[in-house]
């Protein structure tokens, strides 16, 4: 049952409120049956030992191993069976974890404190999905984490069992079709495609009848998810799109003379920053019948690629463009070398045809399309003379009179070289920095009203400010700043650009800085709250090992400062999801954190304070001002000693 069970509610008031005295070793058998009777509310493999194994096993106080009132069983021999957790300390459990052979696989948490658990983690070998149950009802009504392969899997348990409410959960939803960023043709085709399947879900999984209730799934059957990176231009794409064109699902079925194997067509699937979703209604694969779902995003006009071969007045065009795609046919089949090398040299021939070829947008799409084809390829190590390649392509299309997009082809240029360099020894990585400033030097110069200028200054004012050893470096930085919002006041950068100025020149200021907590509470720097304390805020994010690193440390003086203390920890992960993950498996860091969505590059949070780089620190004394913004955490503890003396 999915509140607790009489036998929860015993073992509760045996181990819990009663307690196991400090001076009993043995731990009765009658209070670790009593907790091995917990079961897990979603289907998962987790060890219970048999009656005759249950004498060998032992309970203990979790704060004795991991600081955290709590029990944890163990077997045998010694490996845990379960942990049962209180993270807040109000005496009541809301953390349940499971364990196969030591390992957690599964894990059961109380998010609202009334007794029922409501959301459910697979973690281990048994997978990465994070659901909710939404109604208490003890079904995943929505996920926050799941993979393509789990989502073929729910998708195919939904068909077998006839289960729509399985499927909806795994089906994208409107707000999230909204926060994916999708630029508006595709989104249009999407939404008109969602509306479609919501509206005749019922009746389409019903077509597929003939599933055996003994069918299982056996495999994700799609290959390589294929990506539409984030556009520059505020009506492309403004998130990176992460899908899958074709995907399926394969099954095995038992219930005949022997095994059997068939597959299901899922059509496209997209990432959600809470996980994958399908879009489209599943059709059974069957020999002789067209499938007739997948292939919704790719087909669509996302360059001249789509839309101008199909002009039947331009058959120079028309001819190029299936020139165009037979080299790429044999690009997907050649094997690295040489080979590989030619023939990306006949695509950039190719594509710079089309271009010349072409006039207005359409031209401007195919310069675009050759400048990422040929800087991608080169970064990826399959084409190796491809900035080579790429310059040329510029020179030609400047001997023809083509100016537009040339700002373009020189910044994929620039941004290529130093993604490819970067990439070597200490020393490498040095010269690799050193020959990029050169080059967005001399881009700004060459391309000074670029819509790429501004981001190139930005990054010439992060290096002066994150390599310079002196206050000349600073100053540097500022004045580059100062430019940015003088010659470039409307864009994103310029916003930037004030924040971290602001931030560079506020030793022994007050600064603003607000937001909404986690909890959806304004948080602000200078309220009376804060008055008299000494404040860390902390810049983070789950993917900067540094940053999560010295998490210890911050509770370590938490502790010891206490009420004269206040962390803030201010994330910038691109999603939620993921801060939220990584704060529940770490219950024990309960200090306030902040958050909003765009992560490093486009969080209100970064750009407030201009913060391009993580981790960056700034403590705050009693009085609001600022004392440091260059501490490691390591640092802090004599600071603030100081502060407080």
């Amino acid at each position: 049952m999915h509140t607790r069970s009489i036998g929860w509610t015993i073992f509760l008031s045996v181990v819990w409120t009663m307690g196991l005295p400090a001076q009993e070793k043995d731990r009765t058998q009658e209070q670790i049956k009593t907790a091995l009777s917990i079961r897990p509310i979603q289907s998962v493999n987790v060890d219970t030992p048999s009656d005759e194994d249950l004498t060998k096993c032992r309970i203990e106080r979790a704060s004795e191993a991991i600081g955290i009132p709590g029990w944890v069983i163990y077997d045998a021999s010694g490996k845990k069976l379960r942990q049962f957790l209180d993270t807040d300390g109000d005496k009541k459990l809301d953390v349940w974890q499971f364990f196969h052979n030591g390992v957690e696989v599964y894990r059961e948490i109380d998010t609202n404190k009334d007794d029922k658990r409501n959301e459910f983690r697979w973690l281990g070998m048994e997978g990465t999905r994070w659901g909710v149950d939404e109604n208490q009802d003890g079904k995943i009504d929505r996920w926050k984490q799941i993979s393509p392969e789990e989502v073929a899997a729910e998708v195919f348990y939904a068909i077998r069992d006839k289960n729509p409410a399985r499927f909806k959960a795994v089906l994208l939803n409107d707000t999230e079709l909204g926060k994916l960023g999708l630029r508006s043709d595709l989104a249009q085709v999407v939404a008109e495609k969602l509306r479609g399947t919501q509206a005749g879900l019922t009746a389409g999984l019903a077509e597929i009848k003939s599933l055996s209730p003994k069918a299982e799934f056996a495999h994700f059957g799609s290959s390589t998810p294929s990506l539409f990176g984030k556009d520059f231009d505020k009506n492309g794409n403004q998130n990176d799109i992460h899908f899958y064109e074709h995907s399926s699902a394969v099954f095995a079925d038992d219930s005949g003379n022997g095994k059997s194997y068939g597959q299901i067509s899922l059509g496209t699937m997209i990432k959600t920053p809470s996980g994958w979703r399908v879009i489209e209604i599943p059709v059974l694969m069957q020999e002789g019948k067209v499938v007739t779902n997948g292939g919704l995003l790719m087909t669509q006009p996302n360059t001249a690629i789509a839309s101008t071969p199909t002009d039947p007045e331009n058959g120079d065009i028309v001819k190029l463009f299936e020139e165009f795609e037979e080299v790429e046919s044999q690009l997907r089949n050649a094997a690295a070398g040489g080979e590989t090398e030619k023939l990306q040299q006949q695509r950039v021939e190719v594509l710079l045809k089309l271009a010349l070829q072409s006039s207005g947008e359409n031209q401007a799409n195919w310069i675009r399309q050759l400048a990422d084809t040929v800087a991608n390829a080169y970064e990826s190590g399959a084409f190796e003379k491809g900035l080579d390649a790429l310059m040329e392509a510029g020179r030609k299309l400047g001997a023809e009179k083509v100016d537009v997009e040339r700002d373009y082809i020189a910044w994929r240029v620039i941004t290529a070289r130093y993604a490819k360099s970067s990439d070597g020894s200490s020393s490498e990585r040095a010269a690799a920095s050193e020959r990029f400033q050169k080059d967005l030097e001399a881009f700004i110069k060459s391309f000074p009203d670029s819509e790429f200028a501004p981001e190139g200054l930005n990054q010439m004012a992060l290096y002066a400010e994150v390599n310079g050893t002196d206050e000349e470096s600073l100053k540097q930085a500022i004045e580059i700043y100062k430019r940015i919002e003088k010659e470039f006041p409307n864009s994103k950068w310029a916003a930037r650009a004030k924040g971290a100025r602001n931030r560079l020149d506020s030793i022994g200021k007050k600064i603003e800085f607000t937001g909404k907590t986690i909890n959806d509470q304004r948080f602000d720097l200078n309220s009376q709250a804060l008055s008299g304390k000494v404040v860390i805020l902390h810049f983070w994010a789950t993917w900067c090992e540094a940053c999560v690193k010295d998490f210890a440390e911050y509770q370590r003086l938490s502790a010891k400062y206490k009420d004269d203390l206040v962390v803030v920890g201010v994330n910038l992960d691109d999603s939620y999801d993921k801060m939220k993950e990584y704060l529940s498996a770490n219950p024990q860091y309960k200090w306030t954190q902040l958050h909003a969505p765009g992560g490093v590059s486009d969080s209100p949070l970064a750009t407030q304070l201009g913060v391009s780089t993580l981790p960056l620190i700034l403590l705050i004394d009693q009085k609001g001002l600022v004392v440091d913004t260059g501490l490691s955490a390591r640092e802090l503890d004599r600071s603030i000693q100081r502060l407080l003396r």
